[in-house]
Order: structure tokens, then C-alpha cells, then sequence
């Protein structure tokens, strides 16, 4: 299920032919460059030597290596060592094709080590422009997405960093500024090293590129409040989020089809706010709202936070309400009064990778919590890779940790989770699907997630190990999660005997 952009599982499998033909490399050495004080250039994994020279401003570098990705990276490096919050910039203006996937741009890097944790924002010449990340010291890599921005050369790059978040933007012109991808969070050291990555993305040819304008520079965009949350209301919705240092007040946006509407006159000096929208009826049921906040500072407004989505709706069975996360089409759900029958729909691409994609119908829980129900059959009419099952979720951030046990068309039952915020997504099997209907039940106890399944609601089993989320919220989210695995078509599940405690 893990998506792999075209052309990695070759760079892959030729890092890895590399790494067993040459199983000793030599410690990554830089070197200081000339012309520029400070900064220093290192081949990091790569059997052919790069290099890099300066003059009147422009960089020309050369490199080989396998790719940037995977568990460990096969690149030139050309940095120097930055303490604090602080940005680096360039623009590449030339790149030779040795590989659709070659990359060159900026990064900002833990340490030399192949595996080292890394942030970047890079230019190809077949994917445009990608952000990618690795978030732990040999572990998997992950991006984006090809052509998250334009590749047309000249493009200007940038990457940022204040305390463990990472953002990056890309420009035509050097002036203005478009946000590429979500901030990441990433636990690098103090003091990491910030500069210009080069990789061919086949070890066995030289890939060379030109950027000028470099520069690392204390200045840094500031950040929007962190986890904006909507919960909705009857025909209203409240917002809540966390407050910034030094922040003089906060301004809540609702965004419409013409752009961002501003909701408060001056700036709230509070931590939360509640749209009853513009008529005396206010906000309308099932309609999805979209909302952001920025925060004010003496120096003007930051940028947007995260946006939060909420639907005011009557919640279902005076628990669950429904949210669209990252969906082609609207979810629904509705319960029979007379059977006790939860009918949900949802679309969606996966509930998979670093971020989600679904529909989620779900309560607020506080501290211990369990959720039990009756799943009556297989998710049907969308995909054999649909998913429908009970999920506990940290926030309501697309990005957020989780733990979901989930009925699956072709593919029985599986828990999977994500362990960190933004990080990539794991999975075991939690066994055939069997005859329907099957109980299910998900308990969150301090920071572990326990599932089970029961053929007669009686006697349980647990489904492999309790998943421990390190200082899990004590408020989280607990209910029905569904995708349809094919974006803009609806997916479909059904459940009884639903309990929440």
C-alpha cells in the first residue's frame, strides 16, 4: 500500500546493488570550498566524485549518486553549520536529464550520515518542484508529491526552520512566495547543517546544475497558530487553537468560493471562536465550513494556520458527527432508529502515508475510552483496497497520529497507525475477514491503542500489540472512519450495537 513515486524503486535497488558492491564507504569528508567562507562540499554515499566551484555568485556542482531517498542518501552536499531559526535559499537556473527523478535544491540536514533526519525542497527535471523529508536516522524517506510545484527553470527555492518545524516555498521571481506542502515536524539537533543538495539519481553518471542567490539568513516567515481544531455545533461551529508567544491577538477566516472572509472586528485576545455564521439561522447543516487563523504580532500578521474543516450537523445518535478529510466528495451518515443500523459513506484516496484521506465520524473523548460495534459486512462499491473500521485519532488534522482497525474488501482485517505527526503510516494483519458480521472494539488506555474482535460481541480477542503513541492528548477523537480508496466515489459500511464508553 505504500506509495512509491515512479522511478524510485530503481534508484532504490541500485543504492542498494552499490551498498553491497562497495559495503564500506569511507566516512562522508567535506571539504572547504573555495571563494566561500564557511561552507564546505561532501560526496555522501556516491562512487563517483562531484564538486562544486563558485564564481560571480552562480555555483556549478557536479554530482553522482543513487538518489535522496529511501534509508540512506547517495548525493553532494555543499553546507555550512546553523544554530537557531533560520532559512536558506537558492535559485537553480541549470540542471542536466540523467534521470527524471535528479534532484538539485536546498536541504537542511541533522548530520553527513547517509541516514541522516533531512528537510528539502528540490527541483527535478521530469517531477518539478517536491518537498521531501526524512524523519527518523535510517529510516524511510517521504515526499510530497511529484509536481507539487512547477519545475520550469529559472525556479527559487526555499527552506525554513523555527525550533522542530520545517516549511518550504518556491517563487518564480524571488518576491513572491507560495507555500509548498504541510510545515513538517522533525527533531533534529541544535545546531544541523543548512545548504545545496545535488544528486544524479544513477551512481553511474554525472549529473551537473547551477543555482545562484544562495543565501542562509536568520530571517524566517512566522508560523500560524498550531492545531486549529472545529467541532461542530447545531447550526454553529467552534473553533479552538493554540496560542503563540508575544502574539498581540488572532484573526479567524472563513474561506468562501471568493476568498478568505475576516469573522472578528479586532483581533481576539481568546483562544477560541464561534461562527454562527451571517444569517439569524445560522450556519446551514451539512455544510462543510473551512476555516484558518493567523496570529498578530507588532510586526503584522503571520501566516494562515493549518486550515480545519466542520460540518454543523444534529450529531448522530447524539454522539458522532462527521468530518471530509481530504475527500473528491462529500461523506454522509445516518442512523435507523428502528434496526440501530449506522449507515456510513465516505470517499477518499487512502487513509495511508503521511496524511489522510477519508471520511471520519467521530466524538470527542477525554482519558480512558472504548468503542465497540458490529460491522455487518465488507466495504463495498468503490475499491478492493476500501476501508471501514474504528479508528482513535489524536486531532483532526489529516496529518494526525492514529490507530484504525479496519475491514477491508480483498484484504481481510488490518490495524495500522501512524506513529508520529506527518510520518508515514504501518500496518499488520489482523486476520481473515471470515463471515460477517464481526465485532469490533478499539481501547485507548493512557498512551496505548488496543484492538480486538469478537465472532459473538462476547469473548474478544486481541489483535497483535497494544500501539503506544508517546504522550498521546488526553483529548482525542474515537468513531467510524471510511475511504473509499478512489477518490469522488463513495464507499459503503454499515454497523449495530454500537457502544462508546
Amino acid at each position: 500500500m505504500t506509495h512509491v513515486p515512479t522511478g524510485r524503486v530503481r534508484s532504490f535497488v541500485a543504492f542498494a546493488a552499490l551498498m553491497l558492491a562497495c559495503p564500506l564507504f569511507a566516512p562522508a569528508r567535506a571539504d572547504d570550498v573555495p571563494g566561500l567562507s564557511g561552507w564546505q562540499s561532501a560526496d555522501i554515499g556516491t562512487n563517483l566524485p562531484g564538486y562544486v566551484t563558485v564564481q560571480n555568485g552562480t555555483w556549478s556542482i557536479a554530482a553522482s549518486g543513487a538518489d535522496i531517498w529511501g534509508l540512506g542518501d547517495s548525493f553532494r552536499y555543499t553546507s555550512m553549520p546553523v544554530t537557531g531559526d533560520f532559512s536558506v535559499t537558492c535559485r537553480v537556473t541549470h540542471q542536466t536529464v540523467t534521470d527524471a527523478w535528479a534532484k538539485v535544491g536546498v536541504m537542511i540536514r541533522d548530520t553527513l550520515d547517509p541516514g541522516s533526519r533531512h528537510f528539502m525542497l528540490v527541483r527535478t527535471p521530469g517531477n518539478g518542484v517536491d518537498q521531501q523529508w526524512r524523519q527518523e536516522l535510517d529510516h524511510q524517506s517521504f515526499n510530497l508529491g511529484a509536481k507539487s510545484y512547477p519545475g520550469t527553470l529559472p525556479v527559487w527555492l526555499r527552506v525554513q526552520r523555527t525550533g522542530s518545524l520545517f516549511m518550504s516555498f518556491a517563487s518564480r521571481d524571488g518576491m513572491t512566495w507560495r507555500q509548498v506542502g504541510p510545515v513538517r515536524q522533525i527533531n533534529m539537533g541544535a545546531q544541523v547543517l543548512a545548504g545545496i543538495c545535488l544528486t544524479a539519481h544513477n551512481p553511474d553518471q554525472i549529473c551537473f546544475a547551477q543555482v545562484d542567490n544562495v543565501s542562509v539568513s536568520p530571517d524566517v516567515v512566522v508560523l500560524g497558530p498550531d492545531h486549529l481544531q472545529g467541532f461542530p455545533g447545531i447550526h454553529a461551529a467552534l473553533l479552538t487553537w493554540y496560542g503563540l508567544p508575544n502574539a498581540k491577538g488572532y484573526n479567524v477566516y472563513r474561506m468562501g468560493s471568493s476568498g478568505p472572509v475576516k469573522l472578528n472586528q479586532a483581533p481576539l485576545l481568546n483562544w477560541f471562536y464561534v461562527d454562527t455564521g451571517d444569517s439569524p439561522d445560522g450556519l446551514p447543516d451539512n455544510q462543510t465550513q473551512r476555516y484558518q487563523v493567523t496570529a498578530v504580532f507588532e510586526k503584522g500578521e503571520s501566516l494562515p494556520s493549518a486550515p480545519a474543516l466542520v460540518t454543523p450537523m444534529q450529531p448522530i445518535g447524539g454522539q458522532f458527527v462527521g468530518y471530509d478529510m481530504n475527500t473528491g466528495a462529500a461523506g454522509n451518515a445516518s442512523l435507523d432508529s428502528t434496526s440501530g443500523t449506522l449507515t456510513i459513506e465516505g470517499s477518499g484516496s487512502d487513509i495511508w502515508d503521511a496524511y489522510d484521506r477519508m471520511y471520519y465520524l467521530a466524538a470527542p473523548a477525554r482519558g480512558a475510552t472504548e468503542l465497540t460495534a458490529n460491522i455487518l459486512s465488507a466495504p463495498r462499491r468503490s475499491d478492493p483496497s476500501a476501508k471501514a473500521g474504528l479508528m482513535i485519532r489524536e486531532t483532526m488534522e489529516d496529518i494526525a497520529r492514529n490507530v484504525f482497525l479496519c475491514a477491508t474488501p480483498n484484504h481481510g482485517f488490518i490495524v495500522q497507525w501512524r506513529h508520529d505527526i506527518g510520518g508515514g503510516t504501518a500496518s499488520a494483519a489482523a486476520g481473515p475477514s471470515g463471515t460477517y458480521p464481526l465485532f469490533l472494539r478499539i481501547r485507548r488506555l493512557g498512551d496505548n491503542v488496543t484492538c480486538y474482535r469478537s465472532a459473538d460481541g462476547t469473548a474478544y480477542s486481541r489483535v497483535g500489540q497494544a500501539v503506544n503513541l508517546p504522550n498521546l492528548s488526553p483529548d482525542v477523537f474515537v468513531g467510524f472512519a471510511v475511504t473509499a480508496h478512489h477518490d469522488g466515489i463513495l464507499t459503503h459500511a454499515e454497523f449495530d450495537q454500537i457502544t462508546l464508553r
